[in-house]
């Protein structure tokens, strides 16, 4: 059975979220769990991870909660592989509700529009919330300063490689309408 825990969770129930109506909240992921996260988001190194949220009351039962994530990440290039050093610093909000559907929750109807409430279950995990936060933030194609793909002309012993200019689609084309004198063709 696979752990679908969290690397960083900070589980919040229902009474701890009472006590906290109308108060900020700071949580810090400690060396473990930062390596947790590094190795589920495939990061080369996550030197810190901390989110700061206010927590309140939203209507009769539900709960806003407000904040940001900040984080220092070392990802891996995508051209070179060497270290890309990230700062992040994302502002993130999430409602939940107790009466909130999971359906609701997953539907995307308009992005321009709010976020129906999540559904409360057990409570709020900032952990998570942290999580989701980073992985959304992170550059998902990290290039280190002055790196650039360079393409290998490359082909099979005994064939001459394409050139760039061979290998654009309608090469092909252009080199028939020259062997057949231009622009009639002649046929």
């Amino acid at each position: 059975m696979t752990d679908l825990s969290p690397a960083f969770s900070r589980l919040l129930t229902p009474q701890r979220l009472a006590g906290l109506d109308g108060r900020s909240i700071s949580e810090t992921a400690t060396e473990a769990e930062r390596r947790a996260v590094a190795d589920a988001f495939g990061l080369l190194g996550l030197g810190a991870l901390r989110i700061e949220a206010r927590i309140a009351r939203e209507g009769r039962e539900g709960w806003r909660v407000e904040g940001r994530v900040e984080a220092e990440a070392v990802q891996e290039c995508v051209v070179s592989l060497e270290p890309v050093p990230a700062r992040i610093d994302e502002p993130f909000l999430r409602r939940y509700d107790p009466g909130a559907s999971e359906e609701a929750a997953e539907a995307v109807i308009d992005p321009e529009a709010e976020d129906p409430p999540e559904p409360l279950g057990h409570g709020v995990d900032l952990g998570l919330v942290a999580m989701e936060t980073l992985a959304l933030a992170l550059d998902p194609y990290p290039r280190a300063p002055g790196a650039a793909f360079e393409p290998v002309l490359a082909a099979p012993e005994g064939v001459e490689p394409m050139t760039d200019e061979a290998a654009k689609p309608f090469a092909g084309l252009a080199a028939l309408k020259s062997r057949l004198g231009g622009e009639g063709g002649g046929a």
